[in-house]
């Protein structure tokens, strides 16, 4: 996802937040909802090189996000990962 924070992977704190992103976002945007586990077996390398991450923990900080992408104050939802051990 583009930010001001420039791109950051994004995730959902329940499977609810993603399925109302995906159909907030429209077919056009051919996103889908995927668990962790699911895309790791998928593609075992898919978070190597991903550092942060952009977590909505709720449906008001995700429709925030959505109403108005410029003001949103990212730096507030932004999650540091460490790397897997």
């Amino acid at each position: 996802m583009k930010t001001t924070l420039g791109p950051l992977m994004f995730g959902f704190t329940a499977e609810s937040l993603a399925n109302a992103y995906v159909t907030a976002a429209g077919p056009a945007a051919k996103l889908e909802a995927v668990s962790r586990d699911d895309l790791l077996a998928r593609e075992p390398s898919a978070l190597d090189s991903v550092s942060r991450l952009l977590l909505f923990p709720s449906l008001e900080v995700l429709k925030a996000c959505y109403r108005d992408g410029e003001a949103f104050h990212y730096e507030d939802y932004v999650v540091e990962l460490s790397p897997a051990a």
